[in-house]
């Protein structure tokens, strides 16, 4: 790192150093510390990412950013008493205590994590998948400290192909972040978001083959459930207008605590990236609360002429959702939201209705996975008849599903809280999660 670590230009506090010199100061630690604007590169794979940065800094260096970041947070203590004691002198004839005393409490703030911070606009750069050569693709061998069951969740490039090359092509998509204390978690853009937006640019066929008709067909109908800042509905959207069927709607929802304050964010997100659409490409932002998709008793799918019918009678093609169960019955509710949104399987219909659901795998969530597995199972090759309320009837075909989990794959990335009570070096504070991401359709079931 270029820059020098804060013990090196941070001025000594005995006796009282003036407060311009404490402000410059100040500044220089505010740059290093809490930028505002962040630069987030998803083009490469996670897995190369975190490996290059542990390669780049061993346990010395470790021990040295926790040093100094140490360092920086008992300074900047030391600077609010010395402020605080000149400004019940009086002592601030320039106001420029009051500045110092008032940048250095956000500073601290800053650096205590995200649940303390200011807003950041972060800019996501997400890989071009049409400039990727495939033909010289290839997955690293994990090392023997990974266990054998993760893998990379993107191909990374063999000696003939450079990441200088393929990072020339790129999708930029800006997201404004705010806090925890701001609204609710949906004003934090999660790992599990990085991860499915990585994966949806990197090979976008994967989740958007093909779709044979005519150009006059129904657009593909996309929704994001808990799209929060909304990165992965917008990614969603971007690769769709770069090389996605002719027409498309793209609806990024959400409907937690505070919805409002979550929405209004969302839409200024989908208006700052608004010009990197196509035209062809519909995004807007609904407000969805999956309660309203719970089956009454002896129900087994709301019809779109019922009293009750939910806000959402038509059906989608594709769903999407990441990191959105972190509380006891979360899952069931996300389950009444995704059997009453997902459309039913058609002979028509190529390629066959999906749910995308990315999820950390956290010990202090297990219960909460295991909802989740519990809910969406495995596919069976002679599936029994499910619980009542797992099921639901096609009201065109009297066909009987559930929602089954058609392919599971886990993966190692980065933690998705980065860098932000770090002031010296980024491996010390780039933590490691492990998630899943599951491919979720629908199975016919005995009657």
């Amino acid at each position: 790192m270029n820059e020098a670590p804060p013990s090196t230009f941070l001025p000594g506090l005995a006796p009282a150093p003036p407060p311009s010199l404490l402000l410059a100061s100040l500044s220089r630690l505010d740059l290093l510390a809490a930028p505002k604007s962040t630069l987030v590169d998803l083009r490469p794979s996670v897995y190369a990412y975190a490996t290059s940065l542990a390669q780049e800094s061993g346990g010395a260096t470790n021990a040295a950013d926790a040093f100094e970041t140490s360092f920086a947070r008992v300074w900047l203590e030391k600077v609010l008493a010395l402020g605080s004691r000149a400004l019940a002198r009086g002592a601030d004839d320039t106001d420029e205590w009051e500045e110092a005393v008032d940048r250095a409490a956000r500073l601290l703030a800053d650096m205590a994590g995200p649940s303390a911070q200011g807003s950041m606009v972060k800019t996501y750069l997400l890989p071009h998948a049409a400039h990727w050569p495939t033909s010289a693709l290839a997955y690293p061998t994990p090392p023997t400290t990974r266990p054998g069951s993760t893998v990379p969740f993107a191909p990374r490039a063999s000696p003939a192909v450079s990441w200088s090359d393929v990072a020339e092509q790129a999708l930029a998509l800006t997201i404004r972040d705010g806090t925890l204390l701001e609204a609710s978690t949906g004003h934090r853009t999660w790992g599990s978001a990085s991860i499915l937006s990585h994966l949806l640019a990197a090979n976008p066929s994967r989740f958007f083959p093909p779709r044979p008709g005519s150009p006059s067909r129904d657009p593909l109908r996309v929704l994001e459930l808990g799209s929060g800042t909304g990165l992965v509905g917008l990614t969603a959207a971007a690769v769709l207008s770069r090389e996605g069927p002719a027409r498309a709607e793209v609806v990024l929802s959400d409907g937690g605590d505070e919805p409002e304050a979550v929405l209004s964010n969302l839409r200024d997100n989908v208006a700052a990236n608004s010009a990197r659409l196509s035209p062809d490409v519909h995004v807007r932002v609904e407000r969805l609360d999956w309660r309203d998709y719970l089956l009454s008793a002896g129900e087994s799918v709301a019809s779109p002429t019922s009293s009750n019918a939910p806000p959402h009678a038509e059906r989608f093609d594709l769903l999407l959702g990441t990191d959105l169960v972190y509380e006891r019955d979360q899952a069931v509710l996300l389950h009444a939201a995704a059997a009453g949104l997902l459309r039913f399987p058609s002979a028509s219909l190529n390629p066959a209705p999906t749910f995308w659901l990315a999820l950390p795998i956290r010990p202090t969530h297990a219960q909460e996975n295991a909802q989740v597995a519990a809910l969406f199972p495995p596919a069976a090759s002679a599936p029994p008849a499910a619980a009542p309320e797992l099921q639901r009837t096609d009201p065109a075909t009297r066909r009987t599903y559930r929602l089954v989990a058609l392919e599971r794959e886990e993966l190692v990335g980065p933690s998705g809280f980065a860098a932000t009570g770090a002031v010296r070096g980024r491996a010390s504070a780039m933590g490691e999660l492990r998630y899943c991401v599951v491919r979720i359709g629908w199975q016919e079931v005995a009657a």
